[in-house]
């Protein structure tokens, strides 16, 4: 399979993470019909979309919609210049997505299955323990998951409205300013 639109149509559980990337004008171009892609691309299963959006109270459609959410949402997923294999990755690896450098970190278990964990956020998916390459030299790793990675600011509003970002309490905000001051109290600054 030449195109990471071929071989994911080959695997068949794949059509909600297609549908994406032929969604997106960016990535419609660079990924989903390209042959010259070199990277990772850490593939949801049909299943963890569907769980995902439930999970959020959206359909395919919403989600679809709105561009700046789903190209946020799918730049956890690319892994840019780095062709993976699930048995070399060890426990503690940063990963750099197309979100930036260091955005997903590497666990793996006792029993050698992987997770791969969101920075500052928590969200995570395990490898299901299959990849797939694509194109004639390989360039191209597949690696399939059973969640959706997401920040919060993927999170999008039933009617596809705008992105939103859940940030600190205000109950965290207020204990940090009260140590920044207490601090300042203490050195001598007012």
């Amino acid at each position: 399979m030449n195109t990471l639109q071929e071989a994911l149509g080959a695997h068949g559980d794949a059509t909600t993470l297609i549908a994406a990337l032929n969604a997106t004008t960016v990535y419609n171009a660079t990924l989903a019909n390209s042959s010259s892609f070199k990277g990772t691309i850490l593939v949801p299963t049909d299943a963890a979309f569907n769980t995902y959006l439930s999970s959020k109270g959206l359909t395919a459609a919403a989600l679809l919609a709105n561009q700046a959410a789903l190209k946020t949402l799918l730049d956890l997923h690319v892994i840019p210049n780095a062709t993976l294999v699930l048995s070399t990755l060890t426990n503690g690896t940063k990963l750099t997505t197309n979100k930036g450098p260091d955005t997903l970190s590497v666990t793996r278990a006792a029993s050698g299955g992987v997770t791969f964990t969101v920075s500052n956020s928590g969200s995570s998916a395990k490898a299901l323990g299959y990849e797939s390459s694509v194109g004639t030299s390989n360039t191209t790793t597949l690696i399939f998951i059973d969640a959706v990675l997401s920040f919060e600011a993927a999170n999008v509003g039933e009617d596809g409205g705008a992105a939103t970002y859940a940030g600190p309490s205000p109950l965290t905000m207020l204990l940090c300013s009260l140590f920044a001051a207490a601090l300042l109290q203490l050195f001598g600054r007012q």
